[in-house]
């Protein structure tokens, strides 16, 4: 599922690059493949009677890695369709609830959005059609062998993964192309966020009960199922939460501040007049670059000035100011004597 929502490429360990992309797997993911492993090599031997401890063992392995590989393709399909957008990848991470992949920057249009939020689940749904095509081409109905069985579980698996990403709630892709949608039919964001956090509270309801349903009835595998709705409830409504707009810290200098002090406070930094109220952001791309030049350089000389849609005053309804600025765009929070208070983008 693609993500905007942390500005630093979170910790992990490196595997490798594709196309340029870094790909980073989290322990999580190593301890999920663990658990999997020991919990489904007994099953090998009762699917395919006949077959060895070391064997089974094998399998449950191949099977885990042919998963790992199937999300890591799934995220790999945002990425081309966000970079046929436009739009940065900063990277993927796999981690014990799937995978992710962080946008460099927001998409500007409900057209990408709903395309790069899209593009996950189709490459889920064509390696369902070819594993499950496969199973069947080999001994669909026989008896299962080996190759058989690996071909349908992972058949399985990507058809759980497709479904369970198109459901309507945030953070998974349903809940993103949800969003795009509406916004593209009210041509408003937060319209389209709002319908969102809508479908997530929705899916959280209808999973929760589906989840007591299969607690009252029990069988065999209830206490999985329940866990399962559990994880998806606990998921979708932390999304919801997650995409409650809340101000960032901002920092205010005076823009004769020397450059080289500016830059290493974190987060963002605005420079003020001599009046003391906020003009202009920090561009730290321009100031790496300027900083190389001139050492001795000024906040004031590498910044990007504010226009006046960018200062939300303390009575301004922010989703309104949100949608006249545009996505990702910087909004300045300020309190009754105008001075900022924090940021939204």
């Amino acid at each position: 599922m693609p993500s905007t929502a942390s500005p630093t490429w979170r910790s992990g360990i490196p595997v490798g690059a594709l196309a340029g992309i870094p790909v980073r797997l989290l322990p999580s993911a190593l301890l999920g493949g663990a658990v999997l492993t020991a919990v489904y090599t007994p099953f090998v031997g009762r699917l395919v009677p006949g077959t060895s401890a070391v064997s089974s063992l094998l399998i449950a392995l191949t099977l885990v890695l042919l998963l790992g590989l199937s999300v890591l393709l799934h995220e790999l399909g945002h990425c081309l369709a966000a970079t046929l957008s436009g739009v940065g990848v900063r990277g993927v991470e796999l981690s014990l609830l799937g995978g992710s992949t962080e946008l460099a920057t927001e998409p500007r249009r409900a057209r990408t959005e709903g395309l790069v939020a899209g593009a996950g689940p189709v490459v889920s749904v064509l390696l369902a059609v070819v594993a499950l095509g496969g199973w069947a081409a080999v001994d669909c109905g026989a008896p299962l062998t080996l190759p058989s069985l690996l071909l349908l579980q992972v058949g399985l698996a990507n058809a759980a993964v497709a479904v369970t990403n198109l459901l309507p709630g945030l953070p998974l892709d349903g809940g993103r192309v949800l969003r795009a949608l509406a916004w593209g039919l009210t041509g408003r964001p937060s319209a389209g966020t709002t319908a969102a956090r809508v479908g997530s509270v929705l899916v959280a309801l209808v999973v929760g009960a589906w989840g007591v349903q299969q607690l009252v009835s029990g069988g065999r595998s209830a206490l999985v199922q329940v866990v399962v709705a559990a994880v998806l409830v606990w998921i979708v409504l932390d999304g919801a939460r997650a995409e409650v707009e809340q101000a960032e810290p901002v920092t205010v200098l005076g823009a004769r501040t020397p450059l080289h002090e500016a830059v290493r406070r974190p987060g963002v930094v605005l420079a003020s007049d001599d009046a003391g109220v906020a003009r202009a952001e920090l561009d730290r791309t321009r100031a790496a670059v300027l900083l190389v030049e001139r050492p001795d350089a000024v906040l004031g000389e590498a910044v990007a000035l504010l226009r006046p849609e960018q200062l939300v005053g303390p009575g301004v309804d922010r989703t309104a100011a949100r949608d006249t600025a545009g996505v990702g765009t910087l909004l300045v929070l300020l309190d009754d004597g105008q001075q900022p208070v924090g940021v939204l983008r």
